[in-house]
């Protein structure tokens, strides 16, 4: 098994850049059954995307860059309903995945007091999340503190076989 440390990819911790395109490029890049390491320090992103056979291993902070350009909109299930949303600060795509797991010491913090205030001013879209997960089988969320969301910390839509361990919302 494989680490891709998003250090590696250019991602800069503890300062004021925008990580995004280098942490979805360690993603992007992990080969199956690897892990994509998010190592001590802060780490400022916009949306990502996980996919199939992949470990997100969080020691460090992600968080949110508040800033709804980072964040584009996407249709997602609402109360409901497809509706536009803006992307969580982690997603799935929507096609089925399989083997997903987030786990770690760190934080996942969404910046939701700034995304918040910018997202209820669009009126056309509704607010993102910390943690969307779709049409994913074997998922693992373990260890890792999931706050300050713009809606819903976790949502887990059209998922099986979930395990939900040690985790604080």
């Amino acid at each position: 098994m494989k680490v891709y440390n998003i250090t590696d990819y250019g991602a800069v911790p503890n300062s004021t850049k925008v990580c995004t395109k280098e942490i979805q490029r360690a993603i992007d890049l992990c080969e199956k059954g690897s892990t994509v390491y998010i190592p001590q320090g802060e780490f400022i992103t916009g949306a990502l995307y996980l996919k199939s056979d992949l470990t997100l291993r969080i020691d460090g902070k992600l968080t949110g860059s508040g800033n709804v350009d980072d964040f584009p909109i996407m249709g997602y299930p609402y109360e409901g309903l497809d509706q536009l949303c803006y992307a969580s600060l982690i997603n799935t795509d929507g096609a089925p995945h399989e083997n997903i797991t987030i786990e770690g010491s760190g934080e996942i913090n969404a910046n939701g007091r700034a995304l918040f205030e910018a997202e209820l001013s669009d009126v056309k879209h509704k607010r993102g999340r910390a943690v969307c997960i779709r049409n994913t089988d074997h998922v693992i969320i373990r260890g890792v503190t999931i706050r300050q969301s713009p809606a819903w910390c976790l949502h887990l839509i059209y998922c099986r076989n979930v395990l939900i361990e040690d985790i604080e919302v």
